[in-house]
């Protein structure tokens, strides 16, 4: 099975608000292969594959901001998916943003 990497937006009782149906996993091989050291993308460097890890909303701008610089160095669908990250993460209306790692 591969590798799942999901991202919700959730309140601050934990209850789901919205699922992306995005997979975060195949950004985050990505990013592994351009930074491996995570040196440049402290904060999506961050997210955990196999387990849970949530942003609040002053956190959110500095994850926008890795995705955004990450997009310029990927192909053209991993810049999609990026895409439609940052318009999901975006729109949190001051919620929780929770990757969920397999």
């Amino acid at each position: 099975m591969a590798q799942h990497i999901g991202c919700i937006l959730e309140d601050e009782n934990h209850k789901l608000l919205r699922d992306s149906g995005l997979n975060f996993a195949s950004i985050n091989g990505v990013l592994w292969e351009l930074d491996p050291k995570l040196e440049k993308y402290k904060w999506l460097g961050s997210i955990a594959q196999f387990d849970d890890t949530t942003f609040n909303h002053l956190q959110v701008p500095f994850v926008i901001a890795e995705l955004e610089r990450l997009k310029s160095k990927t192909d053209h669908e991993t810049q999609n998916l990026i895409r439609e990250f940052i318009q999901f993460i975006e729109n949190n209306d001051g919620h929780y943003i929770k990757f969920i790692g397999d």
